[in-house]
């Protein structure tokens, strides 16, 4: 089908929907302590017109990159859509949580700020003093005192800036741990073509509210829920990511209390309220309008789904709610979904033949045993998406055979800013079209795509390949390992010649005799579950390094447990029981 876009900029949906719905439509804010705070799209309209004058008053130009470490709030949402009406590009950055201690933090802004050039970067009041000695010669900018420069001035200043589809609207920093960023370049026209294939993979309609806990820092939340949600012309409830981690229940019930009918988040979000939530807390729980509940940005686990549905089924939630997705950020956010109603689907197929043959061979899961894996359908291409499967020369390759995921469409990002090498390397050119090499592995299935796991984040073990996720999940049915917080990847090691299995495992146990009888839990488990024997490290809570999307950085561990064996001066061999207490992880 082809898109048939509303409008053409971002700003231009801003407008259309201050004037059609006015005061009776926006988004509300759910702050630490449970406050709502309604905005509605005209109030939002009139705010960052009043941020647009402030920002040119500052010489703010036409194509400046901002810098945003903004919380969710309105805030954020007023200097987002100020930095578009003054012709600039936004590119938002966590505050700390999720990047460690401070100075760690102040340098990866810096190197943010160093990267795209910036010459402003807006932030809250008390992270104004500890950046403003690292930016220079970029201006920080505090939120609050802009605050008040909009009070006092309004819009009367702002000058309109025309801007067009194809113009650079926002820059999205990847979260990697080390090195120099990347900045996936989006134009008007990727945004608002992803948005309006995200309303239609979700069936939007007049009566849909939308309520997620997702940062507004990060593409999920910005781009899928408030920039959608603007398309659309919904309601949106932004709680603040904080407040579910400190009570993940909030969240069901903020969806209760706003009779919302969608609503967003990662894999371990659905675990980690499936998990936490006590039967007192289901009652006069009430989910029946929640008709679709999407869940994407990393592996998903089948068991999470049917946990899921099954611990809220009490509370009314359809069992058709959990619809799985993939997408990624230089896709600008969505590439596969699940449409509504459906119920997900998943195939039980040979661990050896998907990670040794590169085919998809279903088994019957009692008979294959521990060559029993389970991989979920990640839904269908959205309109106007394609996407294949290839081999290492980029040759398409049938059903069921496992290769690298490539997509094409309107929403593909333009490249890196400023990072030719690595836009080349993730482009590939074929005649006019451009297919976007993702890094990821998978195989298409009735239509379905099944992704089965990162090309980099493969294990290689005595020549055969292993997906990390697998022993993973295998490892969080052990009691006493925290879930969502298990990172696996693979050590050389020497004396065998080979790489070997690692798990680096949050846990709460204490003495030395818990950990030991832990660790040696988790790699029997793991051992009988995929016939390969862990060697296994306990951490505490808030040692396993993640995205502020809560997304595994398999790579960061793997460098910290190999400098934590180099200074002990030790081998990859037996059972660890470590405490590693590197970066904490987690939205924030």
């Amino acid at each position: 089908m082809t898109l048939e876009l509303q409008f053409g900029t971002l700003t231009e949906a801003l407008y259309f929907e201050a004037k059609v719905a006015g005061e009776t439509r926006g988004m509300t804010f759910v702050d630490d302590q449970g406050e709502e705070e309604l905005v509605t799209y005209l109030q939002a309209l009139e705010e960052a017109r009043g941020t647009a004058a402030a920002f040119q008053r500052l010489g703010i130009r036409t194509g400046d990159p901002i810098v945003f470490v903004l919380p969710t709030g309105p805030d954020f949402l007023y200097a987002f859509f100020g930095a578009l009406l003054a012709g600039a590009v936004p590119c938002a950055v966590s505050p700390p949580g999720g990047f460690g201690d401070l100075d760690e933090f102040a340098e990866r802004v810096a190197g943010v700020v160093r990267y795209l050039g910036a010459p402003a970067l807006l932030t809250t009041r008390g992270l104004h003093e500890l950046l403003g000695a690292r930016i220079e010669p970029a201006r920080v900018i505090d939120a609050g005192l802009l605050r008040v420069d909009v009070a006092a001035h309004g819009a009367s200043a702002w000058r309109p800036v025309e801007r067009l589809p194809g113009d650079l609207a926002y820059i999205q920093c990847t979260s990697g741990s080390t090195g120099r960023p990347k900045g996936v370049v989006l134009t008007h026209e990727n945004l608002i073509s992803n948005v309006y294939q995200i309303g239609w993979g979700l069936e939007y309609g007049p009566a849909d509210t939308l309520v997620t806990w997702l940062p507004l820092y990060h593409d999920m939340g910005l781009i899928g829920c408030l920039i959608g949600s603007l398309y659309w012309n919904i309601d949106c409830v932004f709680m603040s990511p904080f407040r579910f981690l400190r009570r993940p229940i909030e969240w069901m019930r903020t969806i209760a209390r706003h009779r919302a009918t969608a609503t967003v988040a990662p894999n371990f979000a659905y675990r980690l309220v499936t998990t936490r939530a006590r039967d007192e807390d289901l009652v006069g729980l009430d989910l029946s309008t929640l008709r679709v509940a999407l869940c994407g940005a990393e592996p998903i686990d089948r068991r999470t789904l049917e946990g899921f549905a099954a611990r809220f089924a009490p509370c009314g939630l359809p069992p058709t709610a959990p619809a799985p997705s993939y997408g990624l950020a230089e896709a600008t956010l969505a590439v596969t979904m699940q449409r509504p109603g459906r119920g997900f689907v998943f195939e039980t197929v040979s661990r050896a033949a998907l990670t040794s043959e590169r085919v998809a061979r279903p088994v019957e899961r009692q008979a294959a045993g521990a060559d029993a894996v389970d991989v979920v359908g990640c839904g269908t291409p959205l309109p106007e998406v394609r996407v294949r499967v290839v081999d290492e020369e980029g040759r398409a390759l049938p059903e069921r055979s496992v290769g690298e995921v490539e997509v094409a469409g309107a929403s593909v990002f333009q490249g890196y800013y400023a990072h030719d090498e690595a836009t080349r390397a993730a482009l590939r050119v074929e005649g006019s079209g451009r297919w976007l090499r993702t890094g990821d592995l998978g195989y298409l299935a009735g239509g379905q795509l099944h992704v089965t796991g990162r090309r980099k984040d493969i294990l290689k073990v005595r020549g055969r390949q292993y997906f990390p996720s697998d022993f993973e999940w295998s490892a969080e049915e052990v009691g006493g390992v925290r879930k969502g917080c298990v990172a696996a990847f693979g050590i050389q090691d020497e004396a065998e010649g080979t790489e070997r299995l690692h798990l680096l495992c949050e846990s709460e146990v204490v003495t030395d005799e818990e950990r030991r009888a832990l660790a040696a839990a988790i790699a029997d488990h793991v051992a009988r579950r995929t016939g390969l024997r862990p060697v296994v490290h306990l951490a505490p809570r808030g040692s396993v390094p993640k995205t502020t999307s809560g997304k595994l950085r398999r790579s960061e561990a793997k460098a910290r447990i190999v400098a934590e064996l180099a200074a002990a001066g030790g081998s990859s061999a037996g059972a660890s029981t470590s405490a590693s207490t590197g970066a904490s992880g987690g939205p924030s």
